[in-house]
């Protein structure tokens, strides 16, 4: 017994340092609420739906741009495209759905869809019903020169950095190019109202779609 004495010790003593180490690698780390994140993406893929789903013919072509492949990598969840996809599969089952990716060139400032891409993609799927971009577009001076003279039915897309809104994407609508933006709206009203229940209520808060018919509201 005398012998087995200084083992049992030593391993109360290991484990104790270990709790420690433990407590103040992991135990310390202050606590992250994602409520926000996923309910103003998962609003975001719901509005984006149903301005998708807006008119559109049971046997539509629908065009989806994205910068990754969200099948291979599962760990750059994106619920703006989950609840997209979740809602076009539930109410539009027979759209037919094609997937884009895009690199961002690093030389065009902002990561988004470069505007080299974004005339293909008009020229390649001019014939499409519906262009979806989950990625910015890029701005309007980018890309007004050469232009396709065809393009798809309808052109939605979602702005991800939130500033310089509309000297970026006024001339889209002016030009009736884009049927509907969403972006920032500039943040909620100071105070704020109650905490959002559901993902509408996040998109409403932070969020709206702009179209050419309100554009002018957009941010600075």
């Amino acid at each position: 017994m005398q012998r087995r004495l200084p083992v049992i010790l030593l391993l109360i003593v290991l484990l104790a340092a270990g709790l420690i180490i433990w407590q103040r690698v992991f135990g310390g780390r202050p606590k992250i609420d994602r409520a926000p994140m996923i309910g103003q993406a998962s609003g975001i893929g719901m509005v984006l739906a149903d301005e998708t789903l807006t008119g559109l013919p049971a046997n539509a072509k629908l065009v989806l741009v994205t910068d990754y492949d969200h099948k291979r990598e599962p760990r750059r969840r994106d619920y703006r495209w989950e609840v997209f996809r979740e809602e076009l599969r539930r109410r539009a089952p027979t759209v037919m759905q094609q997937v884009e990716i895009v690199q961002a060139d690093p030389s065009e400032g902002l990561p988004g869809c470069p505007s080299a891409a974004f005339r293909d993609l008009l020229e390649r799927h001019a014939d499409a019903d519906v262009l979806v971009f989950f990625v910015d577009p890029p701005d309007w001076a980018q890309i007004q020169a050469r232009l396709p003279s065809r393009r798809p039915g309808r052109i939605l897309a979602v702005e991800s950095f939130g500033h310089s809104l509309r000297n970026r994407f006024a001339g889209y609508f002016v030009n009736n190019f884009l049927t509907a933006l969403i972006a920032s709206n500039g943040g909620p009203p100071s105070g704020g109202p109650l905490p959002p229940r559901n993902p509408r209520e996040w998109f409403d808060l932070y969020y709206r779609v702009y179209t050419p018919q309100n554009y002018e509201t957009l941010p600075e």
